[in-house]
């Protein structure tokens, strides 16, 4: 990647997805409280309103993935720092991300039969194109690679 001083902007990056790794984390482990504050001002806000079960097992379920997509990214920005960004782990990385993202949408997609919302149906497109745009990395990354060990081996 391209060096800004001494830091490279994977560098940057992946210390930024760092920090979003943490905030997830604790997130999941105050979810019950956040939880609780997020029904009770949904309550004052709205006359109908999702139940505190439902947000807590929705937050769960959909910080639980978006915990994985991170530890992902953050495994993807660790090779692309080691200037190996055809490492065919890669190709195995964005498969899982798009496998991941479609979890999330299928999370999203369920709510809208339950409780919806436009953020639930722009969220449902958004992870379904992310799932896609996903597994088309790790198809390209899987060539890439391929080609790249090719390379190597005729120099």
């Amino acid at each position: 990647m391209e060096s800004i001083g001494k830091c490279s902007f994977s560098f940057i990056l992946r210390i930024i997805t760092d920090g979003c790794i943490i905030v997830n984390a604790a997130t999941l482990i105050t979810l019950p409280w956040l939880a609780k504050y997020i029904v009770f001002i949904l309550s004052r806000s709205f006359i109908e309103y999702e139940p505190y079960e439902f947000v807590l097992v929705f937050l769960y379920i959909c910080g639980i993935l978006s915990f994985g997509i991170l530890i992902q990214g953050h495994r993807i920005l660790r090779t692309l720092e080691q200037n190996r960004p055809f490492d065919p782990a890669n190709s195995k990385r964005f498969f899982r991300v798009g496998i991941l993202c479609f979890f999330i949408a299928v999370a999203f997609f369920g709510k809208i039969f339950m409780f919806n919302t436009l953020l639930t149906l722009v969220a449902t497109g958004l992870f379904a194109v992310a799932c896609l745009v996903s597994l088309i990395l790790a198809d390209v990354f899987a060539k890439a690679a391929k080609i790249w060990e090719e390379h190597q081996l005729t120099v």
